[in-house]
């Protein structure tokens, strides 16, 4: 992994500044300010204090083309919708994508069942169990596109999902297996946006329960994302990061 990004990490240089010098190990270098793909406000203060020079960026939510399929799904009915994605390395977990199935099969919002858009990845359709009809699964789909429309989202708890979903208001389950996974996942739930349950030991019945209290979302959590939401709409990831490396907005 150090070598392919380190390649990487040459090759985007080179394109910067030809004269500049490669570097032998992309993950050891370090610059005079860190930029966090991050919300500021899901930061631990005390965590925050311990940064070298550095600014949140909140999000960078992507551009995504039309889909054609997509939009036309959205457009079949404007029920309550749920939005499933475990990225593309953890889709291969199909035993616990069958089991966010069979527990949403009986969620409802208002009386209205669920309708759920599933990423499933490298899980075939059939490892998936019984789908109910009207729910739309497919190896990829435009997670913007569909956060924007979303309910409730179903994640993993990645950088790109829990940012992506921030920006779109929309409150999370999260699920989290490794890495930077927990610590996201404890500052969601610590926000009171997500409820965060351990994939490899939760039952279907938790797992449901979790998504009804996160549809119904109310009171001061829902008013904190609305008010996240907003901040992170209005002054974009680019913009934060122009900002701080012209110099200004740099927390020191």
């Amino acid at each position: 992994m150090r070598d392919s990004f380190t390649a990487e990490w040459n090759s985007a240089l080179a394109a910067l500044d030809p004269a500049a010098a490669h570097s032998a190990d992309a993950f050891a270098e370090s610059g005079d300010v860190l930029l966090l793909n991050y919300p500021g406000e899901l930061h631990d203060p005390a965590r925050t204090a311990q940064l070298p020079p550095h600014a949140f960026l909140g999000s960078a939510v992507r551009e995504e083309p039309l889909d054609a399929e997509v939009e036309e799904w959205l457009a079949s009915s404007d029920g309550p919708l749920v939005y499933v994605s475990f990225g593309s390395f953890l889709s291969v977990r199909d035993d616990v994508l069958a089991r966010v199935v069979a527990a949403l099969a009986d969620v409802e919002l208002d009386g209205r069942p669920v309708r759920v858009a599933l990423a499933s990845g490298a899980t075939e359709h059939s490892a998936l169990g019984d789908v109910p009809a009207g729910w739309l699964v497919r190896g990829f789909l435009p997670q913007v596109t569909l956060l924007r429309r979303a309910d409730l989202a179903i994640s993993h708890g990645g950088n790109n999902s829990v940012t992506e979903a921030m920006t779109a208001g929309v409150p999370l389950v999260v699920l989290p297996f490794s890495t930077d996974q927990f610590a996201g996942a404890a500052a969601l739930e610590d926000a009171g946006l997500a409820a965060v349950l351990d994939p490899n030991a939760m039952t279907g019945e938790e797992l449901a329960g979790a998504a009804q209290r996160m549809l119904t979302l109310a009171g001061e959590p829902r008013e904190r994302l609305v008010a996240l939401a907003g901040s992170l709409t209005r002054e974009p990831g680019p913009q934060r990061a122009r900002a701080a490396l012209s110099g200004a907005a740099v927390h020191r």
